[in-house]
């Protein structure tokens, strides 16, 4: 399966993806919840006792700071930042359990993405 970046008019919808996608927490709450707490960056937490703090931090990363905008076709996921205060990166590819590379930039990220997925239409990748 290749991976693909979102269309615009589905990053809404999918934003429920940014926090349920590392957090594990698809089952704890309704998408529209999940899309509710990125978008009131936490003011309308849907049960503070999961959406800790501590449960939204991904390593380094706030998770409400960060938007799921690609994907890799191989459970990877690509993040943006979205937040309002400096960050020392721009752009993450998470796998599950782990972020996996960091870039200093959004250009930088996308290019890798766009790289893989280039090399992966091709089988340009040896396995």
């Amino acid at each position: 399966m290749l991976g693909g970046v979102h269309a615009i008019d589905e990053l809404v919808s999918l934003t429920a993806q940014s926090i349920y996608y590392p957090v594990g927490s698809a089952g704890w709450v309704s998408d529209e919840a999940h899309v509710d707490l990125w978008i009131s960056r936490g003011a309308r937490n849907p049960d503070p006792s999961r959406f800790t703090p501590e449960a939204l931090v991904v390593e380094e990363f706030f998770l409400l700071d960060w938007l799921q905008v690609a994907w890799d076709g191989s459970c990877g996921a690509y993040y943006v930042y979205m937040g309002d205060e400096p960050t020392a990166h721009r752009c993450f590819l998470y796998i599950p359990g782990q972020v996996e590379r960091r870039f200093d930039s959004f250009s930088e990220g996308i290019r890798s993405f766009l790289n893989e997925e280039w090399n992966m239409r091709f089988d340009l990748i040896e396995d």
